[in-house]
């Protein structure tokens, strides 16, 4: 009888452990996909010369000047199982010829960071007497943006 009952406990035990569910963690590839998007766009300004543009007439950087948006994939939440991928989420956008540029990016509910990272480009600079310097190399800092889902951020880069 004591060996029964010994066995109805083994038994009991095993139904048990058998029995369970393993939850899932999420994986980070799970929860960047079923993330839902951002809008982020702005202009993009260059000062390409010193003449005498008319108040309130913006020079623009030239049209196809390429613009990055790059986010760490492990800010999402819940995406920690992604920690030892050095891979990063990177959206492209061009500027148009209204000096606008827009992209579309993945975002959590939560707010978290997005580098705007941007190409340099070519072009000739005008001074105020008129000199040209040709070929001159332009660049831009960047900038720094919070995007989360159904969100519009807008962001305007200066290249100098």
């Amino acid at each position: 009888m004591k060996n029964i009952a010994i066995l109805a406990v083994i038994f009991g035990a095993f139904v048990f452990t058998t029995s369970c569910k393993k939850i899932e963690e999420p994986t980070a590839v799970n929860v960047i996909e079923s993330a839902g998007t951002a809008t982020i766009k702005g202009y993009a300004y260059a000062d390409l010369d010193d003449e005498g543009t008319s108040l309130g007439e913006p020079e623009f950087a030239p049209t196809g000047t390429k613009v990055f948006i790059v986010i760490n994939p492990n800010d999402f939440p819940g995406a920690s199982t992604y920690n030892s991928n050095l891979n990063q989420l990177v959206y492209t956008a061009t500027v148009g010829a209204n000096g606008m540029w827009e992209a579309t990016v993945k975002a959590p509910k939560t707010p978290i960071g997005a580098t705007v990272a941007t190409d340099p480009f070519r072009a000739t600079y005008t001074d105020f007497s008129g000199n040209s310097t040709d070929n001159l190399i332009w660049t831009s800092n960047g900038a720094n943006a919070a995007v989360w889902e159904g969100n519009l951020t807008l962001v305007d880069l200066w290249w100098n």
